[in-house]
């Protein structure tokens, strides 16, 4: 930033020399064009300010008195003698999303491996996170296979991916579409692997799983080992530590302004063996169940006009038709079905070192 001056000069610009005499009773010539003359003194010191980065509307400032503006909620500007200062409030590190609507009763869903849930939410401050957490509900099975009467070594492995994707509602001509502003994935993986002896009978069972917590990814395993007359697999050494209700974490590093936004949020399963003979022990397992949600009223609702009840969601909440979560792609809010009850995903968005 630099001056302008207020004030032009109407005389012309003198020409030839000046003569300046020294102390020393010498003298010195100068050209005019080595001194200010009024030409010189009517023109700006360069230009007032240039911005840069994300900017909006004019880039470079002129006039005689630039003014600084805080657009929004989110931005202050103070000054003092010497000293402006621009401000935002800080990044809020937690924040929770309770559903609100009729009924809003905890409750627990159906299993989404077969749809994924839509929730739309208002962010009242900027946030930056690391992870986003939900509720959910844990289930533990074992199983009992018969034995081959011979040596094996063989695994089955059940794999999950939970995907989480946060869109903002477009604008103008796009108004009715959803753009991706922020995603992220958690992987779940039990594996059942099975050593047995040559008479069939004498084996050990490993149990290993991989699961997301607070933003990472941990490992651990489990062996037992048992003389039987068929393959016992169970859940026992592991169900304290995964059954029940459990924080469901997917690392979702973001940092987004205070806003409206949709979630989607949905999951996929594979199964993985190495033997036809084990494929069964899947049934032997630690996996997701269903997850908490507020429920609302268990009917589907349509738009006026519309041959169906299930074209658009229910006060924000409603179901997406592509299992395994939403796509990063944009997308049209039509998407987003009717569904009954309206379930509607209790969340956070947090932060943890």
């Amino acid at each position: 930033m630099s001056i302008s001056h207020h004030k032009n000069l109407t005389m012309a610009d003198f020409t030839g020399t000046v003569t300046v005499f020294n102390s020393q009773a010498s003298t010195t010539t100068i050209a005019a064009t080595d001194i200010a003359r009024p030409s010189d003194w009517n023109l700006g010191h360069d230009q007032l300010f240039t911005l840069s980065g994300n900017t909006t509307q004019n880039n470079t400032a002129s006039g005689v008195n630039v003014i600084f503006s805080g657009a929004g909620a989110y931005l202050s500007i103070g000054g003092s003698s010497d000293t402006l200062a621009f401000s935002t409030p800080p990044h809020v590190s937690s924040m929770e999303f309770p559903p609100e609507g009729p009924n809003g009763t905890a409750v627990i869903s159906t299993n989404s491996g077969s749809v994924s849930y839509a929730l739309a939410f208002n962010m009242k401050q900027p946030i930056s996170a690391s992870f986003l957490r939900v509720a959910v509900s844990m289930a533990t099975n074992s199983t009992t296979l018969a034995t081959t009467g011979a040596s094996m070594s063989a695994s089955v492995e059940l794999r999950g991916t939970w995907n989480a994707v946060i869109y903002s509602l477009a604008t103008g001509a796009s108004s009715k579409s959803l753009t991706s502003v922020a995603s992220g994935s958690a992987g779940w993986t039990f594996r059942n692997s099975i050593s047995v002896a040559a008479n069939g009978t004498q084996y050990s069972v490993t149990q290993q799983v991989s699961y997301p917590a607070e933003g990472g990814q941990v490992n651990t395993s489990t062996q037992y080992s048992i003389s039987n007359t068929n393959y016992s697999f169970t859940t026992q050494q592991i169900a304290t530590n995964f059954s029940g209700n459990r924080f469901l974490d997917i690392p979702f590093a973001a940092s987004l302004p205070a806003g409206a936004y949709w979630l989607i949020l949905g999951q996929t399963t594979s199964l993985a063996t190495n033997s036809t003979g084990i494929s069964n022990a899947s049934a032997c397992q630690v996996m997701y169940s269903n997850a908490f949600v507020a429920t609302q009223i268990n009917s589907s609702v349509g738009v006026m006009g519309s041959t169906n009840l299930t074209s658009g969601g229910l006060l924000g909440a409603g179901s997406f038709s592509t299992a395994g979560g939403g796509t990063t792609a944009a997308l049209p809010i039509s998407a987003i079905s009717s569904s009954a009850s309206h379930p509607q995903v209790y969340f956070q968005l947090l932060r943890s070192a």
